[in-house]
This record gives C-alpha cells, structure tokens and sequence, in this order.
C-alpha cells in the first residue's frame, strides 16, 4: 500500500475536507433552524430538552428553551471556524481536525431538534 502524503492547499477555503465540512455543518444548522421556526407556534409550552435527567418533570423546560439549540449550534460553528482559520498555516491537520468536530457538534444538535420535534409534533 502506497503512502499517500498531505497535499498542501493554498488557503483555507480551497481545502475540500474544510470547505465539505463547513457546507455539511451549515446545511444541518440550517434545516434545524428553520424545522424549529416552521413549527414553533404548534409547539406546547413545556418541551422534553434534559435528556440526560432521569425521566420526569425535571427533564422539562419551557418552549423557548429549543432556541438553544440552534444558537449554541452556531456559536460552536463559528468558534471552531474561527480557530481552524486562524491555525490553518501553523497546522493544517489541527484546523481540518476543528472543522469536522464543529460539523459533528452540529449534527449532534440537529438530531437533537429533529428528536424533540418528532416527538412532540
């Protein structure tokens, strides 16, 4: 098996693992924000969002706790963005590394919304 090396790219939006990554994560921020805004009026008032809290009342919390998801979603992006972009000449590997946590973070909320949505819709 042939030894493949890292192939050197000559900004950080032309590398293709960044720029999917970032397109991927955008696309999953997207679908949540706008699933939780289509559907936001149809919404109840208290909405499971503690899963990690045993079953219960304490695994409640009012509606307008659901727009954490999508913001907290978006400050993660942005944050890991920022700092795979500014470490992109020092470590390449760091700032790919940054930009595929960042898409799956996002993709951990995106289910997350999906999921309270589903079951409560």
């Amino acid at each position: 098996m042939k030894e493949k090396k890292l192939e050197k790219f000559s900004s950080f939006d032309k590398d293709p693992v960044i720029r999917t990554s970032f397109i991927v994560a955008s696309l999953g921020w997207l679908a949540t924000t706008l699933g939780i805004g289509w559907f936001y009026n149809q919404l109840p008032p208290i909405l499971p969002l503690f899963y990690s809290i045993a079953r219960g009342e304490q695994q409640l919390a009012q509606k307008q706790f659901i727009t954490l998801l999508p913001v907290l979603s978006l400050v993660f992006l942005i944050t890991h963005i920022v700092f795979a972009w500014t470490s992109y000449t020092q470590d390449m590997v760091f700032a790919r590394i940054m930009t595929i946590s960042a898409t799956l973070m996002v993709f951990m909320f995106a289910v997350a919304g999906i999921h309270i949505l589903w079951i409560v819709i």
